[in-house]
């Protein structure tokens, strides 16, 4: 809402809530008559048309859409006011129950909220200057003043009860005045719980309907009845006041974002005092700049090493991103597939088809040895919201993750706008979203399963403190669990050794169980029971029975006392397949101190296992190679018995041509190093004919490998059979800034590598550039320490 503009009120006036009567007189001539009728219907006609043919949850409501949209659209002739029509649309869309779908005039919505504007605001993602205190609803469904600013007019302090307003229960008034269709203003949610929340935490931005309020004194436990007029001296000096559920943690301030100004900062973190347990506030998923990717990055990755990690997202806004370089860190899993978009199959029908432009960037592809090991707790409620819901959604499945708080709101939907009417605005859902595990349960409007229901209690409040962050706390550091599990080998037809720690902080009793899993069908082959013996486990697995396959050892870890478990899924990986050896390869001399390995070949030694996605990395051994440039290579699927070709040339850089060079080859699937075998290079020197049919026709720039890398990483590129060309290419930070130039000269055709040290720089997200005649192309590159 705009600022109040009054300077003086007239004490004697009824308030608008004491003139029942003349409500919707108050309404119509507070705006006056606004656009023509046929205007009117215009704007009506064509939000509806939208949500007849793309609202994804029609399937949900308890209610007829055809008769509700028929009987508001018989509300409005030549005599409906601006305020009247606002109020139509604002309550067609809220009885949708979905926080994106919404109609709001902007003019009648962020209207001054003087004494007696006929507007009432809902839900908890509004600026809450207008009443300068944060509230929280209890179990009981009492309304508690959570926090509160300086010298507030009403002595508010935290613990006290807002009770309603003129004698009147607040959950009554509400539900009176959303009956009386008074234009509607802030934001709703897409769950029954969330909805009561939204309906019930504005009570104090309300206060501009009524002549008094009514607190319930924490202190005394007195109700006092107050004038409403006081709160004209309100000064708040925060350009922003959240009404987040959450109290101040000691050196981690919460983020403040303004979305409108695309400026500050959408996550915090620290360690919290006296624990090595990490901590995140995360309140928005920005995606300009990549800004919430980077930063939720660098506060994972900056708590890696912690005990346990603890996600705040009890108020998130959304925005639109997908944190690949975090969830790099936090899962295993090579490939998991999380949750998918649904959208109307036709605007004929409600059916929904499954599937959508984000589903790659919705699934989880990565590092399999970069799994956080450790119990993360993420706390939520009714103010996460749209982008927030697929963050939580996706992170649950982390197997160690639990949820604590409350539903949050369960507005998961694709979204678009109509932007067609001025100060319209009107948005509406167009999508669902749907568990691949279960593609009949969609996610829109339906209560999100909490590990640890709880939330405030009003002692609590009294006493500064955050109940669901401190029960998150005594979970994190109390929980049994496993860690540092490694094997003693990756490749053995015979028998794999694994080991484990074991952490047991209260001596309960607990069992930890080893699962085995065959890595290409995700089958679970067998099981075993793991000895503890001075916190540790150590088991031999016979595997000469086995089948040729990839396989994975899972550790889980049950307490029976606390009735939890901790999982390390997927945590040890080994083979019986292959092995995969070096068969054959040509060295040619490209110059006069550079060898290209090409016509590569392996050789599946195996007899019965088919093996898939294979990528080959070369590693020098002996001190006369100074560089490699093109390190690794990738090959097509290889029957057992047979050999498979490289895809790509190999190049690397020698100080002497007449000395043979040694490598370690290491042979890995899905980035998991399975073999390792060695080479023997004598370079030799080519005819021109057969080296110039090597070259490459076109200029490419490739992604540089490893990625994520530390501290070294290699970048490819090549250079295509023209003339020499000049040739850049500079690393850039995420500013813009320039870090380093790798080349800057003329070069022939052919293919390069370059490698880039990024010792003397911080972890974080880079770019490089190469630029070549008319050829510019970029790529992005993460450097984790």
């Amino acid at each position: 809402p705009a600022e109040k503009k009054i300077a003086k009120v007239n004490i004697n006036q009824p308030s608008f809530y004491q003139q029942k009567e003349n409500w919707q007189k108050i309404i119509d001539s507070t705006w006056g008559p606004g656009d023509t009728y046929e205007k009117k219907l215009e704007i009506f006609d064509t939000y509806v048309k939208a949500l007849d043919d793309n609202y994804p949850c029609f399937p949900n409501l308890s209610f007829n859409w055809d008769s509700l949209k028929t009987y508001y659209r018989n509300e409005i002739d030549s005599a409906t006011s601006r305020g009247r029509f606002a109020a139509i649309m604002g309550h067609l869309s809220y009885k949708l129950s979905e926080a994106h779908t919404r109609a709001i005039d902007s003019v009648v919505a962020y209207s001054p909220l003087n004494p007696g504007t006929p507007i009432l605001i809902l839900g908890a993602l509004n600026d809450i200057k207008h009443f300068g205190a944060t509230l929280t609803i209890l179990e009981d469904s009492s309304i508690a003043v959570l926090k509160v600013v300086e010298n507030h007019p009403l002595n508010l302090e935290p613990g006290d009860i807002i009770l309603g307003y003129e004698g009147i229960p607040y959950k009554q008034i509400v539900e009176e005045l959303l009956t009386a269709e008074l234009p509607i203003a802030g934001y709703w949610a897409g769950c029954e719980s969330a909805n009561f929340d939204a309906k019930m935490i504005c009570v104090g931005m309300n206060w501009h309907l009524f002549k008094t309020i009514n607190i319930k004194k924490y202190s005394t436990g007195q109700v006092v009845s107050l004038p409403t007029s006081s709160m004209l001296s309100l000064v708040v000096e925060e350009d922003l006041l959240y009404n987040n559920e959450q109290l101040e943690i000691a050196n981690i301030p919460f983020p403040q974002f303004n979305i409108d100004l695309n400026s500050g900062q959408t996550c915090t973190y620290g360690i919290l005092e006296n624990t090595n347990i990490g901590f995140i506030y995360l309140i928005v998923e920005w995606w300009e700049n990549d800004q919430a990717d980077n930063e939720f990055f660098e506060a994972v990755n900056a708590l890696k090493e912690t005990d346990g990690l603890i996600i705040d997202m009890r108020y998130n806004y959304g925005g639109f991103a997908f944190f690949p370089e975090a969830f790099d860190i936090l899962f295993n899993y090579t490939e998991l597939k999380t949750i998918a978009d649904a959208f109307r199959c036709s605007p004929d029908n409600w059916n929904l088809c499954i599937g959508g432009p984000y589903d790659k960037e919705l699934g989880i592809s990565s590092n399999p040895y970069t799994f956080y090991q450790k119990p993360i707790a993420v706390l939520t409620g009714p103010a996460c919201v749209s982008m927030g819901d697929v963050t939580l959604y996706r992170l649950k499945y982390h197997p160690n993750v639990r949820l604590f708080g409350k539903s949050s709101n369960a507005s998961l939907s694709h979204n678009k706008y109509i932007k067609d009417y001025g100060k319209w605005y009107l948005r509406y859902a167009d999508g669902d979203m749907v568990r691949l595990t279960d593609l009949t349960y969609f996610l829109n409007q339906k209560e999100v399963p909490i590990d640890f229901p709880m939330w405030f209690s009003l002692d609590d409040i009294v006493n500064n403190y955050d109940t669901v962050l401190e029960e998150a706390k005594e979970y994190v550091s109390n929980l049994s669990q496993s860690s540092n599990a490694t094997s003693d080998k990756v490749y053995t037809t015979s028998e794999v050794n694994f080991f484990a720690d074991i952490i047991n902080p209260n001596g309960h009793e607990i069992t930890v169980k080893a699962q085995i899993a065959n890595t290409t069908t995700s089958e679970i082959i067998d099981s075993v029971y793991c000895e503890i013996f001075e916190e540790k486990i150590s088991e031999v697995l016979d595997i000469s029975a086995y089948p040729e396959d990839l396989y994975s050892v899972s550790i889980i870890t049950e307490d029976k006392d606390d009735n939890t478990t901790h999982t390390l899924p997927n945590i040890v990986r080994f083979t019986n397949a292959g092995p995969v050896v070096i068969d054959t390869f040509t060295t040619i001399i490209y110059n006069d101190s550079t060898v290209l390995i090409s016509d590569l070949y392996l050789k599946n030694l195996g007899t019965s296992k088919e093996l898939n996605h294979i990528k080959l990395d070369l590693r020098p051994t002996d001190t006369t190679i100074s560089r490699i440039t093109t390190s690794y290579t990738t090959f097509n699927n290889i029957l057992p018995g047979e050999v498979g070709k490289s895809k790509t040339i190999l190049r690397y850089c020698t100080k002497d041509l007449t000395y043979s060079n040694k490598f370690k080859v290491v042979i890995s699937i899905d980035s998991v190093k399975y073999w390792e075998d060695t080479i023997l290079v004598i370079p030799q020197d080519p005819s021109d004919i057969a080296l110039f049919h090597k070259l490459p026709t076109e200029y490419t720039l490739e992604q540089n490998y490893p990625n994520p890398f530390n501290p070294r990483t290699t970048i490819k590129y090549q250079i295509p059979i023209r003339e020499m060309s000049n040739v850049k290419l500079i690393v850039y930070d995420m500013l813009g800034r320039e870090v380093e130039t790798l080349v800057n000269q003329k070069q022939k055709p052919g293919f390069y590598e370059v490698e880039f040290n990024g010792s003397d720089l911080s972890s974080g997200i880079y770019f490089y550039r190469i630029t070549t005649g008319n050829y510019v192309e970029s790529k992005k590159m993460v450097l984790l320490k």
